[in-house]
């Protein structure tokens, strides 16, 4: 009984991670990959991105101009005080930046991905703001389980007709990315 609960389990999650990807918008390189809060978690898409061969370039404190030539921008919310602290940024600074940028974005008609692979840690008061940021304009939303354990994300998703990818893991980025990506 065990052995088949956890292969339903198991067949479950693998048609949740790629079935879901399958009903998603399609998007194009190049991609600009930029923090919303600092944390480390930009480096960690990226990484992804570079695993699932799509052209992607890390810009932290990415403002409007380097918008030119980019087909998609990859938002990655979470706020780090440690990271906006390196950059020479606070908070306030940090949103506007990231608010400016996603505007600009969108007015180019340039697709916005969030993706929030922070869990439990990238979540509250703090990130909040940076995670609001980073959904305005969302074309699709892709996030790790752990930071959706309220639900957060899914109703907000469903309410504003943002198409919703979950993972159990993190390791499923770049599988996702290349789905999003089909043409890379």
């Amino acid at each position: 009984m065990k052995t088949l609960k956890a292969a339903i389990f198991a067949l479950l999650t693998i048609m949740l991670v790629t079935g879901s990807a399958l009903a998603q918008n399609t998007f194009e390189a190049p991609v600009l990959i930029t923090s919303a809060g600092q944390s480390i978690e930009a480096a960690t898409v990226n990484f992804h991105f570079e695993k699932a061969n799509i052209k992607a370039v890390l810009e932290n404190l990415a403002k409007p101009a380097k918008l030119e030539g980019i087909k998609t921008l990859v938002v990655v919310p979470g706020h780090s005080l440690k990271g906006l602290g390196s950059a020479g940024i606070d908070e306030a600074s940090e949103l506007t930046r990231v608010n400016d940028l996603v505007e600009a974005a969108h007015t180019a008609g340039i697709p916005i991905i969030c993706i929030h692979i922070g869990g439990k840690a990238r979540r509250g008061t703090t990130s909040q703001p940076f995670i609001e940021a980073s959904m305005k304009y969302a074309a699709t939303c892709i996030v790790y389980d752990a930071g959706n354990e309220d639900g957060y994300f899914t109703d907000t998703c469903a309410k504003n007709n943002i198409p919703l990818i979950t993972m159990p893991k993190a390791a499923f980025l770049a599988k996702n990315l290349k789905n999003l990506f089909p043409n890379q």
